[in-house]
């Protein structure tokens, strides 16, 4: 079980090095941007954190103790809006959502809406890939159709995905 928590810091690299080895585990989603100077066209890559000073981590130990042993770079629990609950991804999901982050850097969009915000969308299944067997939603971004699925109540919109691998659900 993936527990949504808020940061301090926007250090990543710090607080990935500071919770190493502390009977937890940490997954920071990052996007890599290719930034071009105008002046001189030198191109640089840039790691962007798509979700700001939020971070999963999973743990054996108590979720609370870990955010009090570490308060210096950890803040709090992301709550569920619909529950009023520890937001919480499940293992499976976790591990959908890491593959594709890692394989298609870029393809995703994560929503400022929560994911239930998009309830009266098209439901779909996922049939293949990663997302197997996971519900989502239909979603009209940009002029574009996005797959919508969820991760913790928030909403993930996968830029790039083939319709002939969903099915519709009624």
């Amino acid at each position: 079980m993936w527990y949504i928590v808020y940061t301090r810091k926007l250090d990543m690299t710090f607080i990935e090095k500071r919770l190493k080895n502390r009977d937890t585990e940490t997954f920071i989603p990052t996007q890599q941007v290719e930034l071009t100077d105008e002046s001189d066209g030198h191109k640089t890559i840039k790691t962007k954190y798509p979700l700001g000073r939020i971070i999963f981590i999973d743990t054996k130990k108590n979720i609370y103790k870990v955010i009090v042993e570490n308060e210096d770079v950890l803040q709090g629990i992301f709550k569920d809006h619909a529950t009023n609950k520890c937001a919480v991804v499940s293992d499976t999901t976790m591990q959908a959502f890491r593959i594709y982050m890692e394989r298609d850097n870029g393809k995703v969009m994560i929503l400022k809406a929560p994911y239930s915000h998009f309830k009266d969308h098209q439901k779909v299944r996922v049939l293949e890939g990663e997302f197997a067997g996971h519900e989502g939603r239909i979603v009209r971004i940009r002029r574009r159709r996005k797959l919508v699925l969820e991760v913790g109540n928030f909403a993930v919109a996968m830029l790039d995905f083939d319709p002939s691998k969903l099915e519709l659900i009624d």
